[in-house]
């Protein structure tokens, strides 16, 4: 990184044992600004395995307990929180910064982690726990990998239809940090993790062995669908029609007893019927883009009043 570290901002995405972690080494590195995202709250599972929690936070959001306690270690650096999922968070809060940390334990996570970085030019460096811990760094730009390369086309076409497909799709189960089992084991990945991103680089892949680190390089993915020109990415505004990465669902059904309501939540998000508590859901209506000229905000609909949107320009008939 050619920034000085006093000036460098970071968001921890992930406030498990491994966000701990790395929380804990940007504080030790003197960051300038952190912020922890989370939708979760602290566990007593989570007490053996992340230094930073302690045990009266137990039922509190794992995000805001995480600033809040290395904002006591480490009162240097800036630390805010976001108590919901990186999709959720406007990307006015992320815009800017320089790295993303990727320490969550599910591949739909790391994959709207990758579409958000692509967008904003951000690198990631991504970690996982599983077997003797493995960092991923990516640049972040559009010639370069990013997560989305690293997966098979059936389990990327997979990932990316639960942000759009109607039905409600099977429970993602967690990958790597399932599996985690030492303490020493999420501080060396996380320490290989912060070192990888600020240290930056080209696309590649690190596994700690028994014997030392492997590396591997990390090419494009021609099926990668994240690698397009730059889009341009603007605040509200009035006058156009402005888009947006994740379908929002204005309407849906319940399957099991017919109850329909406006659920005004990303499509991915959509869990149970408020009214039976089924798990059967179909969207009717969902929007991804809205013409500035009508009389909407962005709140009215459930989006980030502090997003940033696509331009689309509407084409005309052709003559």
């Amino acid at each position: 990184m050619k920034k000085e570290m006093g000036v460098l901002g970071a968001v921890v995405v992930g406030a498990g044992a491994l966000g701990n972690e790395v929380v804990w080494n940007l504080g030790q590195r003197g960051i300038a600004d952190v912020l922890c995202v989370d939708p979760d709250v602290v566990e007593k599972s989570n007490l053996g395995l992340a230094r930073m929690f302690d045990s009266f936070q137990v039922g509190q959001a794992k995000a805001s307990s995480l600033a809040a306690a290395a904002a006591a270690q480490f009162p240097a650096t800036r630390w805010t929180a976001f108590d919901g999922e990186i999709a959720d968070l406007g990307w006015g809060r992320i815009e800017g910064r320089d790295l993303i940390f990727g320490c969550v334990d599910r591949d739909s996570a790391r994959l709207e982690v990758a579409r958000i970085a692509t967008r904003l030019g951000i690198p990631v460096a991504d970690g996982g726990l599983g077997h003797r811990g493995r960092v991923s760094y990516f640049p972040s730009r559009p010639e370069t990998a990013c997560f989305g390369c690293r997966l098979t086309a059936i389990r990327r076409r997979e990932l990316l239809s639960t942000w759009r497909s109607q039905a409600f799709p099977c429970v993602e189960p967690t990958t790597e940090t399932s599996r985690v089992s030492t303490v020493e084991q999420v501080r060396a990945t996380a320490a290989m993790q912060v070192e990888a991103g600020l240290a930056g680089g080209e696309a590649m892949t690190v596994e700690i062995q028994a014997d030392g680190v492997t590396r591997f390089a990390m090419p494009v993915s021609e099926g990668c669908p994240f690698h397009g020109p730059p889009p341009l990415l603007v605040p509200f505004s009035s006058g156009t029609t402005l888009g947006w990465e994740w379908p929002i669902c204005l309407r849906a059904r319940c399957q099991s007893c017919t109850a329909e309501w406006q659920p005004l939540v990303r499509r991915a998000r959509l869990k149970r019927c408020p009214t039976c508590g089924g798990e059967r859901i179909l969207a009717l209506e969902c929007v991804d883009e809205m013409s500035a000229e009508a009389d909407w905000t962005p709140g009215c609909i459930g989006l980030p009043e502090d997003h940033r949107y696509t331009v689309r320009v509407k084409q005309g008939p052709q003559r």
